[in-house]
This record gives C-alpha cells, sequence and structure tokens, in this order.
C-alpha cells in the first residue's frame, strides 16, 4: 500500500470529474480527500451525482481504488518476483485485509503492547486519562473504559482507589 495516493476520474459522457485521495494513517488507508468538478467541456454536478456517491458508499470506491493501486508479488516456478492476478485468492484476501484495517478500531487485537500503550496513555493524562484513551485511540468512551479495564487486569495500571478523587499529589479534588 503506498503512502498516499490520488486518482481523478474523467468520465467520457461529460460528466464531471471525480476525485479521490487516500492517505496511510496510523497503519490503515483513509480517504482523506474527495471532490467533484466540472470542467468547461462537462455538465455542472447535479444533486443525482452526490446521490450516486452515496449510494455507491465509501468503503466501495475506498476499495476499487486500493485495487487498482494495490497488488501483490510472489515467486514464480522459476523464482522470479511476478505480480499475483486480482482473480487469486491472495489478492482478495488482501483487499479484504484493508477494508478491515479501514474500520480500525473494529478489529484491534489486545496484544500486550496495545495494552501497555493503553497504560502509557493513561497515565500521562492523570486528570481525563478515559478522555485521553479515547482520544488517542480513536475509539468512544465505553471502548476506552474496556481497554482500560483490560490494561488494569494485566496489572499495567494499578486498581482504582476507593474514595473521593484525588489529584498527582494524593490531595482531594475540589
Amino acid at each position: 500500500m503506498p503512502t498516499w495516493v490520488t486518482v481523478t476520474y474523467c468520465p467520457n459522457d461529460g460528466q464531471p470529474s471525480l476525485m479521490i485521495r487516500l492517505e496511510t494513517r496510523h497503519g490503515r488507508p483513509q480517504l482523506v480527500g474527495l471532490s467533484l468538478s466540472a470542467d468547461d467541456d462537462e455538465r455542472e454536478i447535479r444533486e443525482g451525482d452526490l446521490r450516486n456517491l452515496e449510494r455507491v458508499g465509501i468503503d466501495t470506491i475506498v476499495r476499487d481504488v486500493l485495487a487498482l493501486v494495490t497488488f501483490q508479488l510472489a515467486p514464480d516456478d522459476k523464482g522470479r518476483l511476478t505480480v499475483v492476478p486480482d482473480n487469486d485468492a491472495s489478492y482478495t484476501e488482501t483487499l479484504d485485509l484493508i477494508h478491515n484495517l479501514r474500520k480500525g478500531r473494529a478489529i484491534r487485537t489486545m496484544t500486550p503492547a496495545f495494552l501497555k500503550r493503553v497504560a502509557k496513555v493513561y497515565k500521562e493524562h492523570p486528570e481525563t486519562p478515559r478522555r485521553a484513551v479515547a482520544n488517542v485511540f480513536e475509539v468512544t468512551d465505553r471502548t476506552a473504559s474496556k481497554y482500560i479495564g483490560l490494561a488494569r487486569d494485566k496489572g499495567y495500571i494499578p486498581p482504582p482507589k476507593r474514595g473521593r478523587r484525588t489529584d498527582m499529589e494524593g490531595e482531594p479534588n475540589e
């Protein structure tokens, strides 16, 4: 997967052009630019053009663009690297992996390294640790609480103390 790719689709029938920009951020491809434009020889942008984008769906557009720019190399029977054809099962698996990566948080694996990162973020933000975890990992507060609980279960975060919340020095918050 390239670091970024910009694709402009210019239909032959006078319809507006579509520009799509994808970038790899945080290890997964993300759509960062999408625009329609009408050159002098193309008709204006209509509401139906926007509805078509919605009907097709962003995930489908991203997957189709990635299918154009990603490929796999595999050794042939003589040991030379060749491009794996797009109808090959491994190519389909690669596109499925890219699709799952775009989902991001839905497929996150709770490895010790990940839970240690959760604990680090938690400890670096003592005033609002759950909110910090949610922001850093781009998840909801509920999911952040789940991550914190798992990190706590593994011993990376100390158990919470009963009673009033305290500041860093152990003084009660007002």
